[in-house]
């Protein structure tokens, strides 16, 4: 992906709408950083401004600090950012996890942040889309996306990830 247009489109997938519970997965590698932000790994959402149901991304101002977010009756949950900056060049294997009772960020395979949320997420007919939001592109490499319409426990996120070589 180079960070400008580059991106996976998978149209409006239903079974991803309305959701309680939700796992993204991918591994990833930066192959660079423009310092701007919001740079979108995977997320449910055409344009940043109409608030995507579920999202996982990274980047604000000068650092590349994953975080996952989910929609709930019109309201923006997020797990905060992870302290991992993914600008150091390895590959990293990044999963956002929304339980219906907390979001978080896990980096291989170790939960970094979470924050309180609850209900189901908003639904959307927006596309998922696999490197790219409106403006905000991925630079660098996108590898085994995996979208789970449930909650992975923290065994299931770690086994994942050891299993994909980590």
């Amino acid at each position: 992906f180079d960070g400008n247009d580059d991106k996976v489109n998978f149209g409006d997938v239903n079974a991803l709408d309305g959701l309680g519970a939700i796992t993204v997965a991918s591994w990833v590698k930066s192959t660079g950083f423009d310092g701007g932000q919001f740079k979108f790994l995977v997320s449910k959402d055409m344009i940043y401004a109409s608030a995507s149901p579920w999202a996982l991304f990274g980047g604000t101002g000068y650092s590349l600090h994953p975080e996952f977010s989910v929609v709930i009756g019109g309201v923006s949950k997020s797990s905060g950012q992870a302290s991992t900056n993914l600008t150091d060049g390895q590959w990293h294997h990044v999963v956002g996890r929304y339980d219906s009772s907390a979001v978080s960020i896990w980096i291989d395979g170790v939960k970094k942040s979470e924050a309180p949320a609850s209900g189901s997420m908003d639904s959307s007919s927006d596309p998922v889309l696999v490197g790219y939001i409106d403006a905000f592109g991925w630079q660098g490499f996108i590898d085994d996306v995996r979208i789970y319409n449930r909650a992975l426990s923290a065994q299931e996120i770690l086994d994942v990830y050891n299993y994909a070589g980590g």
